[in-house]
């Protein structure tokens, strides 16, 4: 990996660790010049990039911050943050299992 300092491609691991909420790896870096720069580098999974159907048959890229926010404007509901993150949690598994079409209703899962 280059150091972005200096460009440097000799870099070397010092510390890793999986995030507070397990989603990537943190890495903290060393640059191998003289000036010893560290860094941190975050790895993220990427899995294909899937499309969701809008109003009006426009297609988008799927945002998992975005389906959460829409779906947080039900606390009102007797849902709790848990129950909210499971069904998020469900359809994106369903998403990256190959599904190509996921349906799904809140209360029916």
């Amino acid at each position: 990996m280059l150091c972005p300092f200096c460009r440097e491609k000799d870099t070397s691991v010092v510390d890793s660790r999986p995030t507070e909420d397990g989603t990537a790896i943190r890495r903290r870096r060393l640059c191998g010049c003289e000036r010893k720069e560290r860094f941190t580098t975050f790895e993220r999974v990427q899995f294909q990039e899937f499309k969701c159907n809008q109003r009006q048959w426009e297609r988008e890229p799927f945002d998992r911050d975005k389906v959460s926010k829409s779906i947080k404007l039900l606390q009102k509901r007797p849902l709790d943050s848990d129950s909210i993150e499971k069904f998020i949690s469900k359809i994106v598994r369903n998403l990256e299992g190959g599904l190509v079409k996921v349906k799904y209703h809140i209360y029916h899962w």
